[in-house]
């Protein structure tokens, strides 16, 4: 589905708003959605689950790179470099619509669990919010079929008991999520991607093998 129904409630919902969980911020979701769909490949075959879109802009799927405090997504970077789609060194900024059709053509997507920024609150209000976007998510996993999901972040630990409830754990490469590469982690970041390729090869493919 391409700027279909499930688009259109995600960008038009204001729950977390009238709840006052959120405080009105810049509005990035019509955007988001945009790119998503711009490059969400025709078969989706690995879907990975963030936690959110964060709060500078930084969206993993923006063209041309931008964030309001200049610092480029560093999990697409981290990411491309983990599945061989970019070289390491210096980032290719101009390359990277190159590098996100490759990963499109690889089968690969990314959804965050929340479609609004969470990553500056407090993981209370963070979880409400993801709850909130829980039939959004469900809903995203049923219309794209992958079969293969991987978590990424930490806190999307929680995920694990939700996905069970809706019966699509069992695509699951891992229950335990990727470190976020950020702060020292990237490391641990591709050890955690190179695990995956060796303890299930049906998907190493996907994961740059």
């Amino acid at each position: 589905m391409r700027d279909g129904a499930l688009g259109r409630a995600i960008c038009a919902c204001d729950i977390c708003y009238r709840q006052g969980l959120l405080p009105p911020g810049p509005e990035y979701r019509p955007r988001n959605r945009e790119l998503f769909e711009r490059f969400l490949p025709a078969k989706v075959r690995l879907l990975f689950l963030a936690e959110s879109p964060p709060i500078s802009g930084a969206y993993f799927y923006r063209v041309p790179e931008w964030s309001r405090r200049g610092v480029p997504s560093a999990l697409f970077w981290e990411m491309a470099r983990a599945l061989g789609l970019a070289p390491d060194g210096p980032r290719d900024y101009e390359r990277k619509e190159e590098y996100l059709r490759a990963f499109a053509a690889r089968g690969l997507a990314i959804v965050d669990a929340a479609r609004c920024p969470v990553n500056q609150v407090t993981d209370s209000v963070a979880n409400r919010v993801i709850e909130n976007c829980g039939t959004f998510l469900r809903r995203e996993i049923e219309e794209r079929e992958p079969p293969f999901l991987v978590l990424v972040k930490s806190t999307n630990r929680p995920l694990v008991r939700r996905l069970e409830a809706w019966g699509l754990a069992e695509r699951l490469l891992d229950r335990e999520p990727l470190h976020f590469p950020v702060a020292g982690n990237q490391g641990r970041f591709r050890e955690d991607i190179e695990r995956m390729r060796r303890q299930h090869p049906e998907a190493a493919p996907l994961l740059g093998a």
